[in-house]
C-alpha cells in the first residue's frame, strides 16, 4: 500500500478564460485494474478530507440496477471525485479532489432503489498555503477556539491551509465536501489562529 501514505501538496490555482457560461460539475469514476474508468451517475457526493488521520467518501447511486455489472466488476478498485466547470458547449476541465478504496456497497430496496458506496484513504498533505474563503454562508467559534466555515466549494483548500473567513482566521483540519443535486458547500474546520 505504498500509495496510501504521500505527500500532496496544494494544486496550482487556475483559471479558464471563455466568454461562454459555465457551471460546476462532480464527476465520480471507477477505477479498478484492467478495466475501463467508468463514470458513475451519483445523486449526492460526500467527503470528509483530514491530514494523516482516515479521509472518507461516501457517493449514493439512483436507479444501481442499471450500472450493476459495471460496478460490481470495479467494487474491488477506486472511486475518484473530480471537479471543475463545463462550459455550454459541453466541455470538462476537470481537477481530481480525492480519491479513495471502495470499502463498502449498501443496497438499499424501497420505493426507490438507491445504492451507496463508501471508501478511506488516508493522506499527509504538505506545504500549506493561505485561503480566503468565498461564498461564506455561516461561521461559528466554539468554547474551545474551533472554528467551523460554511461556504461555496473550494476545491484547492486542503487540511492545514491557514482560512481566512469574515475575520475569522484558523488552521484547517477537517474539510466536508457536500454535492446534492440543487445544492453544494463545504464545511471547514478548524484550531482558531491567535
Amino acid at each position: 500500500m505504498d500509495w496510501a501514505w504521500q505527500s500532496i501538496a496544494p494544486r496550482t490555482r487556475w483559471r479558464i478564460l471563455t466568454t461562454r457560461p459555465r457551471q460546476k460539475v462532480f464527476v465520480v469514476i471507477l477505477r479498478a485494474d484492467g478495466l475501463e474508468d467508468f463514470e458513475l451517475p451519483v445523486s449526492t457526493i460526500q467527503m470528509r478530507i483530514r491530514d494523516v488521520r482516515g479521509s472518507y467518501v461516501r457517493v449514493t447511486v439512483p436507479n444501481p440496477t442499471e450500472y450493476t455489472q459495471e460496478i460490481l466488476a470495479r467494487a474491488s478498485g477506486r472511486m475518484i471525485i473530480f471537479a471543475g466547470e463545463q462550459t455550454a458547449d459541453g466541455q470538462q476541465h476537470l481537477e481530481e479532489i480525492i480519491y479513495a478504496n471502495i470499502q463498502n456497497l449498501y443496497f438499499n430496496q424501497g420505493s426507490t432503489n438507491i445504492l451507496t458506496l463508501a471508501g478511506t484513504r488516508f493522506i499527509t498533505h504538505s506545504n500549506p498555503g493561505e485561503v480566503t474563503l468565498d461564498g461564506v454562508r455561516h461561521v461559528s467559534r466554539d468554547e474551545s477556539g474551533r472554528v467551523k466555515v460554511r461556504a461555496s466549494v473550494d476545491r484547492f483548500v486542503r487540511p492545514i491551509d491557514l482560512v481566512t473567513a469574515e475575520g475569522e482566521t484558523f488552521t484547517a483540519d477537517l474539510i466536508i465536501h457536500t454535492v446534492l443535486a440543487a445544492d453544494a458547500y463545504m464545511d471547514v474546520e478548524g484550531a482558531a489562529s491567535g
